[in-house]
């Protein structure tokens, strides 16, 4: 298994202790990890999300683009943090 699906599961089991070792292996198996270079966008404008993502290493940052064309940040997603819209 690799360790960024790991730590995943890790957190998974703090979060939700009542989950056996097999339904968390059960769950693993529909997992995939994405990395995201710099400037790589997990949900595109004027996408659905259709995903979580989870931060295993590195900072995502949360923003949109106002009526001025201004970048405006909204959140921070850190490491062992769900990333969602």
């Amino acid at each position: 298994m690799e360790d960024d699906i790991r730590i995943f599961l890790n957190n998974m089991k703090s979060t939700c202790p009542g989950l056996s070792n097999p339904e968390l292996d059960c769950f693993a198996k529909g997992l995939e990890t994405k990395i995201l270079k710099k400037k790589d966008f997990f949900i595109p404008s004027g996408q659905i999300q259709k995903e979580v993502g989870f931060i295993t290493r590195g900072l995502i940052r949360s923003f949109f683009i106002d009526n001025n064309s201004n970048e405006k940040t909204v959140r921070f997603y850190a490491e062992n943090d769900y990333a969602t819209h």
